[in-house]
C-alpha cells in the first residue's frame, strides 16, 4: 500500500506558531540549524514583536510527521501587508543578528518533505489578491553548494 501523503498545515497567529516552533525544534536539531532558526531564538523574535506591537502577522507553514513526533518540515513566516503583501522568513530581519551563516531556514528531513512545504507555501500566496512578494535571502546560496548546483 503506497504511504500517505502527509498534511500540510497552515497556522496564523504568535501562540499557535510558538508551539509549532517548539515542535519543530527537534527537527532543526537534527538539521544542524544554527540558534538563530531554533526555538528559543524564533520565540524571542515573537515576544519581541508582539512587545513593539510589529505590523508583522506570524505565520508557520507545517508538514505532519507521525503522531507525536516533530514535523517532517516547516517554515515560520511573518506576514506583512504595507502595499504588496510581503511574506519574509521570520527572525531574519531581527537585530541584533550573529556574523557567519544565513541565519534563517526552512527546515525540511527530505525532499519529498521539502516538495510538500514548497506547495504548502504557494497555496497560502496563491489565494491573495493583488501583488506579493516572497523574501527568501540567502536560501539558493544554502540549497546550491548542498546539491552540487551553480551558484
Amino acid at each position: 500500500m503506497p504511504a500517505r501523503a502527509a498534511a500540510v498545515r497552515v497556522v496564523l497567529g504568535r501562540a499557535r506558531v510558538v508551539r509549532e516552533v517548539r515542535a519543530a525544534d527537534p527537527l532543526a536539531a537534527a538539521l544542524g540549524a544554527p540558534v538563530t532558526a531554533r526555538a528559543r531564538w524564533l520565540t524571542a523574535v515573537l515576544d519581541d514583536d508582539a512587545a513593539r506591537r510589529s505590523l508583522t502577522r506570524p505565520a508557520a507553514v507545517v508538514v505532519d510527521g507521525e503522531p507525536g513526533g516533530p514535523p517532517r518540515a516547516a517554515a515560520f513566516l511573518a506576514l506583512r501587508r504595507r502595499g504588496p503583501v510581503v511574506v519574509a522568513l521570520l527572525g531574519q530581519h531581527s537585530r541584533p543578528l550573529p556574523g557567519g551563516r544565513p541565519t534563517a531556514r526552512l527546515l525540511a528531513q527530505d525532499d519529498a518533505a521539502a516538495g510538500q512545504l514548497a506547495t504548502g507555501m504557494l497555496d497560502p500566496l496563491n489565494s491573495l489578491r493583488g501583488l506579493r512578494s516572497l523574501r527568501l535571502p540567502d536560501l539558493l546560496a544554502l540549497t546550491a553548494p548542498a546539491r552540487g548546483w551553480p551558484r
